[in-house]
């Protein structure tokens, strides 16, 4: 089952055992827009007779919707395990002992039922987590590499332009800074 809140709220995203997918408001566009109206209405204009609505940016992913069925009960233990750990120094070896298989048989299950191998499967995870971290903070890039349980900013936007075709630095939505984290108000339309 996955789950998707809204308003994307860090204390409540953040807060439970397993962190949870939300909708990211526009809260920038929001508030201009907010201000924007009410200079509008104080300079004589009619309020509308409709709400403005702004839609969101989109949806932030985390643990609660980066699931994925697989008919394998061992291979789904694997994923979680990935899922769970991917920010330690893991490889094959530990996700093949999570998951009770020898390692030859869970790289054949993992090309089989999902088309890649679990080095793969670290990666791509490590990769979503840093593309995340990219467009939710304003952090130094070997900040973010070493979140993402990478061995250097170098490393990283190799690995980065590898998986996904394009440089790590076009990934970002804020402007470079150290340790800005994006957070918003209640709410999304005027």
């Amino acid at each position: 089952m996955a789950i998707l809140g809204c308003d994307n709220d860090p204390l409540v995203c953040l807060g439970g055992s397993i962190p949870l997918s939300s909708v990211d408001n526009d809260w920038d566009r929001i508030g201009y827009e907010a201000a924007s109206l009410l200079d509008r209405i104080m300079d004589g204009e009619a309020v509308p007779a409709v709400p403005i609505l702004i839609p969101p940016k989109g949806v932030v992913t985390r643990l609660s919707t980066n699931m994925l069925a697989v008919p394998d009960p061992q291979v789904a233990r694997a994923l979680r395990f990935i899922w769970e750990r991917f920010t330690e120094p893991i490889g094959t070896p530990e996700v093949a002992a999570a998951a009770g298989l020898n390692r030859r048989k869970l790289e054949r299950d993992f090309r089989s039922l999902l088309g890649r191998t679990v080095a793969g499967e670290i990666m791509r995870v490590r990769i979503e987590h840093a593309k995340r971290l990219l467009l939710d903070t304003c952090r130094k890039l070997h900040r973010n590499a070493e979140e993402a349980e990478f061995s250097g900013a170098t490393t990283f936007s190799n690995a980065f332009e590898r998986v996904t075709g394009t440089r790590s630095g076009a990934s970002r939505r804020v402007p470079a800074g150290e340790g800005w984290e994006q957070a918003g108000p209640q709410g999304n339309a005027l």
